[in-house]
């Protein structure tokens, strides 16, 4: 009996360590621009922001959000709060590859639509010439018909 009750509180043991390590293992940090935390620029300033939010936290939330007091599981979303302010979102980490794709094509219809909205607009099509309609060609005017008579003859002078 003994035996049988020391397995089961080492078996507990083992559950939960392996469930509070999964817990943490489980979420990741991704950009809302869909950018790469990866990238070396952009991992130093996620890890600038995260101890800033942190750094908020171990404070106790002096700040101009004073909800978050001393409960932990409190300053636990406050530090989530602080980091989606900085641009952050907290997803898990089987989805994470997916939803960083889903943000970048989402950031990138949304500068294209900026930039549609933003280039001036073409230019109008060139004005069509008027239609000239031809005028019907006006007649000429009669001339007064020359009869001809018959040739003058020089008359012949009396010597």
């Amino acid at each position: 009996m003994l035996r049988s009750f020391i397995l089961f509180v080492a078996a507990l043991v083992l559950a939960a360590c392996s469930l509070s390590s999964l817990g943490t293992a489980n979420f990741s940090y991704l950009r809302t621009d869909g950018q790469d935390i990866g990238d070396p620029a952009f991992a130093q300033q996620f890890n600038k922001d995260r101890a800033a939010c942190e750094a908020e936290m171990h404070r106790g939330g002096s700040g101009p959000d004073s909800r978050y007091d001393n409960n932990i599981a409190a300053r636990g979303g406050a530090v989530q709060d602080c980091m989606e302010e900085k641009g952050y979102i907290v997803v898990m980490a089987r989805d994470a590859d997916a939803k960083q794709q889903e943000l970048a094509a989402k950031v990138a219809e949304k500068a294209r639509r900026e930039a549609e909205a933003a280039a001036p607009p073409p230019p109008p099509p060139p004005p069509v010439p008027p239609h000239r309609v031809k005028s019907k060609p006006k007649p000429k005017p009669e001339t007064p018909a020359v009869t001809s008579s018959p040739p003058v003859q020089p008359k012949s002078s009396p010597n």
